[in-house]
């Protein structure tokens, strides 16, 4: 009976993390600096402590609001992939979570930048382009285009769009009369 009652107070006694971000880490970084969110009801109060080869706390920092902890960590070069334990403890209150460092699995100069292929275009049909102006207006409508008028319908359509696919295809900017 004693060994349940030492077990539940034990269970009382942990902090309870909610949040932590990033969730996660890679090794091998160009800056070697982390910052860790870590969101509590009164972390602030927490001191904080990690035990893992390549992984220092340079920095704690606790805000005006009591209830978050950013943990500023160095991460040298060395360091090696693997999950290591961070240590909070408020009094006889104590929470260890397991981190995780991840393996980069490319050098950031790997990763292609961003071009011509990763455009998508947006465009409103009325007011692109008019290839059949017989569709403008039928009987029902409420109001006759009218390009003159910016809030108006302009009578752009699906035809106009296709008469202009190589304008699309070309992604050089150049302005569209219609």
């Amino acid at each position: 009976m004693f060994l349940l009652i030492g077990f539940a107070t034990a269970q009382k006694q942990q902090l309870d993390i909610q949040r932590v971000e990033p969730a996660f880490w890679w090794t091998g970084m160009k800056n070697t600096e982390l910052q860790v969110l870590v969101y509590r009801k009164d972390i602030s109060a927490a001191t904080t402590a990690i035990d893992y080869g390549g992984v220092t706390i340079k920095e704690v920092e606790k805000t005006e609001n009591p209830n978050y902890q950013f943990i500023y960590l160095d991460i040298s070069p060395a360091t090696k992939p693997g999950i290591f334990a961070i240590t909070f403890q408020s009094g006889k209150k104590k929470k260890i979570i397991n981190y995780e460092l991840k393996t980069r699995e490319k050098d950031g100069a790997e990763y292609k930048g961003f071009t011509s292929s990763d455009v998508i275009y947006l465009i409103m049909p009325d007011r692109f382009a008019n290839g059949d102006e017989t569709n403008d207006w039928l009987p029902g409508m409420l109001e006759k285009p009218n390009r003159a008028e910016p809030f108006w319908r302009h009578g752009g359509d699906l035809k106009g769009i296709e008469n202009n696919l190589d304008y699309i295809k070309d992604p050089s900017p150049k302005p569209m009369i219609c």
